[in-house]
């Protein structure tokens, strides 16, 4: 899913992980926070990705979610300086995963613009309490002065980076598929999805197959099919069928030779 000229490996955020964890122990040692996930967006296009859990990066990058990520894609919030998670959409995917993969409950964003570019240090907790959020808040100092230190400690690693940077625009995603085949649509469709029964209906319609033909095949009745056509010219600001078709290339579904 992710552009598979990039290569992982050689990126900073792999390079350097055990850099970033030993630069994070001090903080995570005695406190509430589990995971640190640095993002910097450059006015160019470019972005650099550091984490000190390499799993999460990993699958954040390999999912392709910085195509949808809210900091990547929302630029409201390159004008803020202080995010707590739950003012995100609940129902993005990448707030999902974080939950039901990674365990992640709460947690907040530092943002730091500088000439250029905005920081993103993304805070996160495995606490299930609510109450959490404001130990976060109130945590405020604590977390300005370990960005204070990561710029610091972490100068080298910033430096080094800057010829490995990915190119957002570059990532070939315009969706991102869940363990059970749900189609994200991303933040400009509200991060609705189309379900299963949806999407191979709409590889049917890509085939050039009619309603009626489409019933037949999967058993269904006519009303059932067309009413899968209307869920998703409506989750798509569809005003015709010739309007979905159009969008569901751009989505970049085929028909395949599945049934």
């Amino acid at each position: 899913m992710l552009n598979t000229k990039i290569h992982l490996a050689k990126s900073p955020t792999f390079a350097h992980h055990k850099d970033i964890a030993d630069i994070c122990a001090p903080l995570f040692l005695n406190s509430i926070y589990y995971i640190l996930n640095f993002i910097r967006l450059y006015d160019s296009g470019n972005a650099l990705y550091l984490s000190d859990n390499l799993h999460w990066i990993k699958y954040y990058l390999t999912h392709g979610y910085p195509a949808i990520g809210a900091f990547e894609q929302n630029t409201k919030f390159r004008q803020q300086d202080f995010v707590v998670w739950d003012a995100l959409n609940e129902s993005d995917p990448i707030v999902i995963y974080s939950r039901e993969l990674f365990n992640i409950k709460f947690g907040v964003t530092l943002i730091r613009r500088f000439e250029g570019g905005v920081d993103f240090f993304n805070f996160g907790t495995t606490q299930n309490d609510i109450s959490v959020l404001g130990k976060l808040t109130h945590q405020r100092q604590v977390l300005d002065q370990f960005i204070d230190e990561f710029y610091v400690k972490a100068r080298k690693i910033l430096n080094q980076s800057q010829n490995k940077l990915f190119y957002l625009p570059d990532f070939e995603i315009k969706r991102v598929f869940d363990p059970q085949d749900k189609l994200y649509l991303g933040p400009q469709f509200d991060y609705q999805y189309l379900t299963q029964k949806e999407l191979q209906c709409a590889k049917d319609l890509i085939k050039g197959m009619t309603i009626p033909q489409i019933a037949a095949l999967r058993n269904l009745s006519a009303r059932t099919m067309e009413k899968h056509v209307e869920n998703m010219k409506s989750k798509l600001n569809c005003r015709s069928q010739l309007e979905l078709g159009y969008k569901l290339a751009l989505l970049g579904i085929e028909s395949g030779n599945n049934t």
